[in-house]
């Protein structure tokens, strides 16, 4: 056997580990090309979501760990995290207007205080640090603010905290109960409920930097739940001046008011859609708790929810389109969004604990 001969073997043992090596380069290459293709159909599916659902990001109260937390989900992968962990009632969730932050009232201090957690719910901090009780935390519109109400003085008042230093403000400096705090847009008034005026519930209207007080309503009913229209120039409440509960809405100055809602039932807690056309309410007219809309100019009206079971909270999503709530149809509190276009409704929560306090950010 001459040498070429021998070598033979030798060389097909090298083209076979050639052959080996070309196919699985092409295999990873394939893979890999594959594995772009892929991500790009995931993004692209998880763009399509995140353009039609609204709402990036649902917050809510829920009890399904035995204690009430404060849960996020995320609407387009629909994954739910527990942001607080901590045994006693969290509750009240609301989002900083840049989504990086929640407040929530919580009692696991024995007293309600408003505490501070980061969406990725990392970091949890007392934000008012009061041994009395401090509740309904509202963002200011540059999120450097919260209002909220609290009896540290003795009487309801409502104060705002700042959220990087602490420092605090009481605005209605009242021996008479004030409550319900809403910010005007620009961040410069706060509207909220007060009985200083004698024994009847009023709107007044606070300048945050001068104290200045305007009482707008100056009804012997009792007005509740003041909220600012999107541009500034209206406010909505519920009254109880023609004897039943009514939603209204005024002139930011108390000026024009008309009452949207009209019923002998109760027509209760308006909330403003962004684009500042529709307020949303809960009403009793069908005999349970119902969400309605309003459209503010025409003063029509729609039952969005038309379900036998109670319906409270209505929040919106930031299209004006769709707005979520939360229902006892399937025998405990669960999450829905509604479209007010279509009526269509979706089922944001699904779980045998009660899931409460939702609200979207964006």
């Amino acid at each position: 056997m001459n040498n070429q001969q021998r070598r033979h073997p030798l060389q097909n043992a090298v083209r076979i580990v050639e052959s080996l090596y070309t196919i699985l380069m092409r295999l990873f290459l394939f893979l890999g090309l594959m594995t772009g293709v892929i991500s790009a159909m995931l993004i692209a599916v998880a763009l399509v979501f995140a353009h039609v659902m609204p709402g990036d990001s649902i917050a809510f109260t829920s009890g399904r760990t035995g204690d009430n937390d404060i849960y996020v989900r995320d609407l387009t992968t629909g994954i739910t995290r527990n942001l607080t962990h901590f045994p006693g009632l969290d509750n009240n969730p609301v989002w900083s207007p840049d989504g990086r932050f929640i407040a929530f009232m919580t009692t696991r201090d024995l007293n309600s205080e408003i505490y501070l957690v980061d969406v990725a719910g990392h970091e949890q901090r007392n934000l008012s640090r009061n041994p009395t009780d401090d509740t309904l935390p509202v963002w200011s519109p540059n999120g450097e603010w919260i209002a909220y109400t609290s009896i540290d003085s003795g009487a309801t008042e409502i104060f705002i905290l700042n959220v990087h230093d602490g420092t605090r403000r009481n605005i209605s400096n009242h021996p008479a109960p004030d409550s319900m705090p809403s910010w005007s847009p620009d961040g410069r008034l706060l509207a909220f409920v007060s009985s200083r005026d004698g024994d009847n519930n009023d709107i007044f209207v606070a300048d945050v930097a001068s104290g200045a007080l305007v009482n707008v309503t100056h009804s012997p009913g009792h007005d509740f739940e003041p909220q600012w229209s999107p541009d500034g120039t209206q406010i909505a409440f519920w009254s109880s001046r023609n004897g039943n509960a009514d939603v209204y809405v005024m002139d930011a100055v108390g000026t024009n008011l008309r009452n949207l809602s009209q019923h002998p039932a109760d027509d209760v807690r308006p909330i403003w859609s962004p684009d500042g056309r529709w307020l949303a309410f809960e009403s009793s007219r069908d005999g349970n708790s119902e969400i309605y809309i309003v459209n503010v100019a025409t003063g029509a009206l729609r039952n969005l929810s038309q379900n036998l079971a109670r319906e409270q909270d209505p929040r919106w999503a930031d299209d004006s389109r769709h707005l979520v709530f939360w229902s006892v149809r399937d025998g405990n509190a669960e999450i829905y969004r509604a479209d007010i276009e279509s009526g269509e409704l979706v089922k944001i929560t699904n779980h045998p604990d009660s899931d409460y306090d939702p609200v979207l950010y964006p």
